[in-house]
């Protein structure tokens, strides 16, 4: 039937929120209040949203949210003092306990997704700009360390299943063009080599799964054009303007 009208929340932000679903299909919102502290409110069902609560963290971009594979979900902050710092639920559907410090330092927004077999896997950048990550040793368990992955993050991260089945992680390098790497299991580092995907990014990217698994790839280029590449098992399109003009 279409939208509905826009209706306000209550709070004014001055980032970008980040939303995932609770197991039981409600959704719970994450957002910058106007003091850069990060503020979470969830669906109340036959109600509309419950009042913003504090989370005690002021952040300093964008957080990273996931679903872990038992449904609770966990979340990623980077802190003002540069700290990446980790909160989850105690159980799906459930209350959320306290921040965790990582003992990463980063700068940027994480990128966080599930392996094929469930684990959790989260990407950050290091003030030197170098990528790392760490990860569920057991699905729905505790964290590996962190280990570098070979690579200079000129901007923001995304990682997502590939249509094989393993993980692929986006980010613009050092001279803001597109590269990637994936998984490579039985390699040393369990992850490819970086590769430039043949264009800039002056914007994103962002990305999605389509439902023949493959991924699609969207960011804005040097010409402030939306375009977009998706990858498949035979191999990656061409860049094609989405929308022209959004420089």
């Amino acid at each position: 039937t279409g939208w509905s009208s826009w209706e306000w929340l209550g709070m004014y932000t001055v980032g970008t929120p980040v939303v995932a679903n609770d197991l039981d299909g409600r959704l719970e919102l994450f957002a910058q209040g106007s003091s850069q502290r990060l503020l979470r409110t969830r669906q109340v069902p036959g109600v509309g949203w419950a009042s913003w609560q504090e989370t005690g963290v002021t952040v300093a971009a964008t957080p990273a949210i996931a679903t872990a594979s038992d449904g609770h979900l966990e979340i990623f902050v980077p802190s003002a003092d540069t700290r990446l710092l980790h909160s989850s639920q105690s159980t799906p559907n459930g209350a959320w306990g306290g921040w965790d410090a990582t003992g990463a330092s980063t700068v940027s927004t994480p990128a966080i997704t599930r392996n094929g077999d469930g684990r959790l896997e989260v990407f950050s950048t290091r003030p030197d700009l170098a990528v790392e990550h760490r990860w569920q040793v057991v699905a729905n368990g505790g964290w590996s360390g962190w280990a570098p992955l070979g690579a200079v993050s000129g901007g923001p991260m995304v990682a997502s299943l590939n249509v094989a089945g393993l993980l692929e992680l986006f980010t613009p390098n050092a001279s803001g063009v597109l590269s990637h790497s994936f998984q490579v299991p039985g390699s040393a580092t369990g992850w490819s080599a970086w590769y430039p995907m043949g264009t800039y990014a002056t914007k994103g990217p962002t990305l999605g799964r389509n439902p023949d698994g493959s991924i699609e790839v969207l960011i804005v280029d040097g010409s402030g054009t939306l375009v977009h590449i998706i990858g498949r098992l035979t191999g990656w399109s061409a860049w094609t303007p989405v929308v022209a003009g959004l420089a």
